[in-house]
């Protein structure tokens, strides 16, 4: 199942707010890299674009399908 914009910006804001990584103790953590984020979400952003353009040609030329 592919991430949702809003799901991909939510992690961004996580990350942005919370940092890539943290140590607790003498374990560390690394959450996604930032780059893979932003990759992510242009697709997401693209695939999101094109189902809604599909859309509305359906419904500009008085037909749905």
């Amino acid at each position: 199942m592919a991430l949702t914009v809003a799901e991909i910006e939510a992690e961004i804001r996580k990350l942005n707010a919370a940092g890539q990584s943290y140590t607790i103790g003498d374990q560390g953590v690394t959450r996604a890299d930032l780059r893979y984020l932003l990759q992510a979400l242009k697709a997401a952003e693209a695939k999101e674009r094109a189902a809604s353009q599909t859309i509305f040609q359906r419904v500009r030329m008085g037909r749905l399908q």
